[in-house]
């Protein structure tokens, strides 16, 4: 077994410039839900990929066919991920969408709220399984002096807590609060954006894995 560590960096642009779908989302589609899920102002995703030396004659096959390690970081108090979480569980359709309305509407006034959606490729392969374990035995303790939110103008706010992944499928959370201990905002009309890091996250894996991060900066609208 190994030890790594994972380096996730997220750019949320405060700018109303960005919107998402103009139709309200009990009006969306799964399809519309899937898209935005998939490719949107609120999402980067991290890609793990397993090590292979080209030169050897090793299998992917031998690793249980797993090749690759995705999580999508998405700001889960944004409005339009949380609609579009609902309009996926509930497959479109309004009867079961009626029963996520609260979770689809609720404002995170004191709050920052980041959220990782972890999945591998080809799905089901036994790597997913070993890293939800281990991100349901992380702590807040473990996790809060090495992971934050920066602003551009130099304030940082540290994890407040970290929430295991839910049930409910929308992943692990990791919370933030929008003031700073001496109650100031964190986020002030001067600042152009602000990133969420989380370093030093340790996952045991059966496999040798290497973070790669295209671009690592993502410009995401607060809402």
């Amino acid at each position: 077994m190994r030890t790594i560590l994972l380096n996730a960096c997220l750019l949320i642009l405060a700018s109303a410039a960005l919107a998402g779908d103009p139709k309200p989302y009990t009006e969306w589609s799964a399809a519309d839900a899937a898209k935005l899920l998939k490719k949107s102002p609120w999402i980067e995703e991290v890609v793990w990929t397993r090590l292979v030396d080209e030169r050897s004659d090793e299998r992917i096959e031998d690793a249980g066919g797993c090749q690759t390690l995705k999580i999508r970081v998405m700001l889960f108090s944004s409005h339009p991920i949380r609609q579009a979480l609902a309009v996926s569980a509930a497959k479109g359709e309004p009867g079961p969408l009626a029963h996520w309305r609260e979770f689809a509407t609720r404002d995170y006034d004191d709050e920052i709220v980041v959220a990782w959606l972890v999945d591998a490729d080809p799905k089901g392969c036994p790597i997913l399984q070993v890293f939800q374990e281990q991100l349901r035995n992380l702590t807040t303790a473990q996790l809060s002096a090495e992971t934050f939110l920066a602003t551009s103008s130099g304030r940082r706010a540290y994890l407040k807590e970290f929430v295991p992944p839910t049930p409910d499928g929308t992943g692990a959370k990791f919370v933030f609060s929008r003031r700073l201990p001496d109650g100031t905002a964190l986020v002030t009309p001067a600042d152009t954006a602000f990133s969420f890091q989380a370093t030093r996250i340790p996952v045991v894996s059966e496999y040798e894995l290497r973070t790669r991060r295209p671009g690592c900066r993502m410009r995401l609208p607060q809402d």
